[in-house]
């Protein structure tokens, strides 16, 4: 308003949608003649906006949407809890706080405070994953930033059936975005965590080339590791390649783990795999098998400084990116592709940052700032 005196003011009567129920109040509307705004006073105190949900309405409302779709969310909310809500409502209010949502991982000091208050080492991985939305099928990509203490030192029979403590604290982030635009985010991530160069940091991931491109230009004192369980996918698959189904080619697989893992990367790669290539193609240059090898050879050659697993066994530390496979497989897919499901895709953003806030346990932290609880 313009600050002059209200030209009068009226009572109004309004529905709200609170975590009881509906409540039906009263408030008093001022209007100015001069300016001609409306305002309600008792709207802003009580944190309302044009949903008419009370803030933990809100939060209960977003919860439900953010885990099942639209119209299930407002199924079970009137069946669970009594509240009734259209799903149309249910998809404004988590869009709305959904860029809130966004805003807080990308920009608040208290995500970070949350992992950097934690003990132990801190994790980075990236991945990706596809959404289809009205524009086709688009790539999310995902980042994550963990600190996990060090379990139990392992020898090289037992690394498979080691414990490994659960992260301490965490903080995910998800977006529609390119190879730069999801480095950039790292090194934001980084700059809030005080990482510098990455010096201490272990990063974890598949062998997509953007991914470690990525890690090295914004990280580049990081200790790198290949995710363990992809490397076992291609030694599996070159050994079906070469022995057909069966256990001769589950035996072949196990036998390359067994000699990677106990000789280290370089001499494995130079001793072992570089001399069965070779013998491959002097026999039978075009088999599956020296085609498979040859790949197998190309897929790993990259990752010799990445794949210190008895070292990392050793010290009790991780050897796979689950942190990073959770995020995208069982948080964003699990949401995003619900029903094969269309996004709009500044839509998938948003749904993107709710949804990470369940993964790095940072949901309560989001709402208990009044700022988020409030707006």
């Amino acid at each position: 308003m313009c600050g002059e005196r209200a030209a009068f003011k009226r009572w109004s009567v309004k529905a709200l949608i609170s975590v009881v129920g509906d409540v039906t109040v009263a408030r008093r509307y001022h209007y100015c003649r001069s300016c001609r705004l409306g305002f309600v006073p008792m709207d802003a105190w009580a944190g309302l906006d044009e949903t008419c949900l009370t803030p933990r309405g809100r939060q209960l409302v977003v919860l439900a949407g953010s885990d099942q779709s639209f119209d299930q969310a407002s199924d079970r909310l009137r069946r669970m809890c009594g509240v009734r809500v259209s799903d149309q409502t249910v998809r404004r209010a988590c869009q709305t706080s959904g860029r809130r949502a966004k805003a807080y991982l990308e920009q608040s000091r208290t995500a970070a405070d949350v992992v950097t208050q934690a003990e132990g080492q801190i994790e980075c991985s990236l991945d990706g994953a596809k959404v289809n939305t009205t524009a086709g099928w688009r790539e999310i990509r995902a980042v994550m930033m963990c600190k996990r203490q060090p379990g139990e030192s392992a020898g090289l029979r037992q690394w498979d059936r080691r414990f490994l403590p659960e992260p301490e604290a965490s903080w995910a982030w998800a977006a529609i975005a390119d190879a730069e635009q999801t480095g950039q985010q790292l090194r934001s991530m980084a700059d809030r965590l005080k990482l510098d160069h990455g010096q201490g940091v272990s990063a974890l991931a598949d062998g997509a080339p953007w991914i470690w491109k990525q890690c090295q230009h914004h990280l580049p004192e990081h200790e790198g590791t290949l995710d363990v369980y992809h490397l076992l996918e291609h030694l599996h698959a070159t050994g079906r390649a070469i022995h057909g189904e069966g256990a001769d080619a589950e035996r072949w697989a196990e036998k390359q783990r067994a000699a990677l893992f106990r000789d280290g990367p370089r001499r494995y790669l130079l001793k072992h795999l570089l001399p069965l290539v070779r013998t491959e193609r002097r026999t039978h240059p075009a088999s599956p098998a020296a085609e498979a090898l040859r790949r197998l050879l190309g897929y790993l050659w990259p990752h010799r400084g990445r794949m210190a697993y008895r070292d990392r066994l050793r010290r009790g530390l991780p050897i796979g990116s689950g942190q990073i496979e959770g995020v995208c497989k069982n948080t964003l897919n699990r949401r995003l592709r619900l029903n094969n499901a269309r996004w709009q895709p500044p839509n998938v953003d948003t749904m993107a940052a709710l949804r990470c806030l369940h993964h790095s346990h940072q949901w309560d932290t989001f709402w208990s700032n009044s700022n988020h609880a409030a707006a």
